[in-house]
């Protein structure tokens, strides 16, 4: 009996296994017990089954021992269970491998019965997971520790019956199951090979960079719900939820430039294979009709109820992260890489993100109305932008097209489809840089949320939300889809204008430009329909304290209640800057060309007149195609003596439009005031505003010299790309108040700010 039984095991796992004999078995039969020892997986099967890309290819695949139980008596309550000690794979990652995978033919089977229940409520138990991966330039792994996948409630519960984990749909034919698969330890670990320029070794291989990549994450688990046809097992559609609780990263530059390379190498792998049309099974639930005729009516009321309030009508995958801690360090002790003024030692600098959500859409009708989105509150500011856009493309799209084009355009277009993702992050914060001596009580955010502000906002509002929409015809590719669509929401954030750590920013972004090759041809990217709001944004901008002076303010405080910026514009874009730039004229601007104010690959005059011609015109889309336009609610600025003091109001009620135009060749942004400016300072004030200016001036030359000398170090030139900055204001009004009594001159201040016994030059008051 026990022969007849392996031989049976054997002939149905032959497929998947190699070399598997009979004294590789054990089983028990009456008490449901199984075991298997030292198994090969055969890895051609493996990769056909697990529709893995063609350019990722299975070279080994083994388990040391799995054992199986059975509840013969009662496999419609409790699960089979199967336990595995080890698994080990690997996989090569091999460019220009052509496609031979087709379409799965596990999605139906041409029934659905009581064996794919049990098989879809098992559960399996690994102690460890390990995948190694190898190519000609990384190697590297991936382990998984104490693995579990387990049927769960709806809610997510524990269950003690099997069919708990199924909610069912008699009606619509529908069955909706419940799958969550934990891990106790999540380990990536990826080390990059140096690029065919470095030196080899003598045996021919290229030296590792000792830079390993290593990402570590516990406590992880990942939620998955499937909806299938209950009549033959067609899988309509899923959702799978990633939930992590703490990601700790800690990199160094050279670890930073090796995550780059080791990216670039997968996408050039992955674009060097031939593409494959697989259909995905995850797409949208179509309606099938029941192959049951004599399907008897069921009470909606007692039956689908619960159903309904589960379903959902289109597939989705979501990360969820509580809470990320990246911090970027610069461990290199080589003074000879840095100017001679460098006063920044082995930097550093944190970033937080709490609560990170990233939802994916893969195939979402512009009909939908969101209402079964993850976390997500329609209708919005988002989609309300989106629909407007949607309208003006059909109008233009009807308006080019003829009669019996048109109406074959009304057909097609409610199947106007997208992909669409979605980012928010419920708060952050990124520290000023500090170095290994800095003390905890000296540490700043230089980017943070700003809490008192968030109160006057719904309790559902986020420090960032990002949506990204890409617009296809799903049955027909003769007609031009809507372009690509990215809204952006930020704020309330407090920005502190730190300049060691700008300096240490713009040292570490040269330091990753140097892992891009700047001489691949770069990538057309097509145009998008662009918009960001910032709310309550304030910038802080601190004060030059030569002397300990308490009548010098130490702090400049813009405040502005939004900000936007669009090469979109909508009704109330085209209000705020229709009139901009009204009074300029051909002659009015003659002056600019006597002067050299940048490279001649910018002829300023005739920008000026264009970006006139912008604002004129807001209904040109090709225009606007390089083009951002910004405007503010007003503007107001305070002079404060520190974080918990009173400030004092010097500039106020001051709107601002602009226009930003992007270009390969050099950067422009026009500005225009839309009142008076009206400013009011006092003597210390004006003090401060003098020593800032000449800070201002000073930093940016560092900055330039700092950037000429690491283009000098990494051997490339530096990129100079011309900046025009063009400010028309019809009015200023400056108005500057004098303190009342006698004030020392600052020629017969002490360094300490104190006035001197023997001073007797005083300035009376005025105004």
């Amino acid at each position: 009996m026990a022969s007849l039984i392996k031989n049976q095991i054997i002939k149905h796992l032959s497929v998947f296994a190699r070399n598997l004999k009979p004294e590789q078995i054990s089983v028990e039969v009456l008490r449901g017990k199984g075991e298997l020892k030292n198994i090969v997986l055969n890895e051609d099967v493996l990769s056909e089954k697990l529709e893995l890309p063609p350019w990722l290819k299975i070279v080994r695949a083994e388990c040391n021992r799995v054992s199986v139980k059975i509840p013969w008596t009662s496999l419609k309550s409790k699960p089979v269970q199967i336990f595995i000690d080890e698994i080990r794979v690997t996989i090569k990652m091999i460019p220009g491998m052509a496609s031979n995978i087709k379409k799965a033919s596990t999605l139906s089977t041409g029934s659905y019965g009581f064996a794919d229940k049990v098989v879809e409520g098992m559960s399996l138990y690994i102690n460890s997971v390990e995948i190694d991966f190898e190519s000609d330039m990384f190697g590297g792994s991936l382990l998984l520790s104490r693995l579990a996948v387990e049927s769960k409630t709806p809610r997510w519960k524990n269950i003690e019956d099997l069919r708990m984990s199924r909610v069912s749909d008699p009606i619509a034919q529908r069955v909706l199951f419940y799958k969550q698969v934990t891990w106790q330890i999540l380990r990536i670990e990826a080390s990059a090979l140096s690029d065919d320029s470095r030196p080899k070794l003598a045996t021919g291989v290229r030296n590792r960079i000792n830079s390993p990549l290593r990402l570590i994450t516990s406590a992880g688990k990942c939620r998955i719900t499937i909806k299938k046809n209950s009549i033959d097992g067609t899988v309509l559609g899923g959702r799978i939820q990633v939930i992590l609780d703490h990601i700790l990263w800690v990199a160094t530059l050279p670890q930073l430039r090796s995550a780059i390379a080791f990216y670039k190498h997968i996408m050039e792998i992955a674009n060097s294979s031939s593409k494959v049309n697989i259909e995905n099974p995850f797409l949208v639930d179509r309606p099938q009709k029941s192959p049951n005729p004599s399907h008897r009516p069921i009470d909606e009321n007692l039956v689908s109820r619960a159903f309904k309030q589960l379903d959902f009508n289109q597939s989705s995958h979501h990360l969820y992260v509580n809470r990320i801690e990246l911090h970027l360090c610069d461990d290199s002790n080589n003074m000879n890489d840095y100017p001679l003024n460098w006063n920044i030692n082995s930097g550093a600098m944190q970033v937080t993100l709490i609560r990170l959500a990233i939802d994916f859409y893969p195939c979402n009708l512009i009909s939908n109305a969101r209402v079964d989105w993850a976390r997500y509150q329609t209708p919005n500011h988002f989609t309300d932008m989106v629909e407007k856009g949607l309208v003006k493309h059909f109008q233009r799209i009807c308006a080019e097209l003829d009669k019996n084009t048109r109406e074959r355009f009304l057909r097609i277009w409610p199947q106007l489809s997208s992909q669409n993702v979605v980012i928010r992050i419920e708060d952050l914060a990124i520290q000023c840089v500090s170095e290994q001596t800095t003390k905890r009580e000296a540490l700043q955010d230089m980017f943070s949320s700003n809490a008192q502000a968030r109160l006057s906002l719904p309790a559902y509002t986020n420090v960032l939300h990002l949506e990204f929409a890409n617009y296809f015809f799903p049955a027909s590719d003769k007609y031009e889809a809507p372009p690509n669509s990215m809204h952006l929401h930020v704020g309330p954030l407090n920005f502190l204008v730190d300049p060691r750590s700008i300096r240490w920013m713009i040292y570490v972004a040269d330091s990753i430009t140097n892992a891009f090759d700047l001489n691949e041809k770069p990538v057309e990217v097509p145009y998008s329909d662009i918009r960001v709001e910032i709310v309550m944004p304030k910038i802080i901008i601190p004060c030059p304290q030569l002397e300990e002076d308490s009548r010098l303010p130490k702090r400049l405080v813009v405040n502005m209640s939004t900000v936007s910026i669009t090469n979109c514009p909508l009704n109330d874009d085209v209000l705020s800057v229709s009139g901009m730039l009204g009074k300029i004229s051909s002659g009015s601007v003659d002056f600019v060309s006597k002067h050299e104010l940048v490279s001649e690959k910018l002829n300023l005059k005739n920008q000026l007149l264009e970006t006139k011609e912008i604002a004129a015109d807001l209904a040109s889309t090709n225009l606007l195609k390089n083009h951002f336009l910004i405007s503010t609610s007003p503007i107001w600025v305070e002079a404060d003596f520190g974080e918990n003091s009173h400030g004092t109001i010097i500039l106020s009620d001051i709107s601002i439009a602009a226009c930003l135009n992007v270009n390969s060749d050099y950067l422009q942004i026009t500005v225009e005031p839309q009142s008076s400016v009206n400013l009011i300072v006092d003597h210390f004030q004006m003090l401060q505003f003098m020593r800032l200016q000449l800070f201002i001036s000073q930093l940016i030359d560092q900055l330039d010299d700092d950037r000429r000398f690491f283009a000098k170090i990494s051997g490339k030139p530096p990129m100079d790309i011309p900046f025009a900055l063009f400010c028309l204001c019809e009015q200023i009004d400056v108005h500057l108040v004098l303190p009342h009594g006698p004030v020392p001159s600052p020629y017969d201040l002490p360094q300490n700010g104190v006035p001197s016994s023997d001073t007797s030059t005083s300035i009376s008051s005025g105004k």
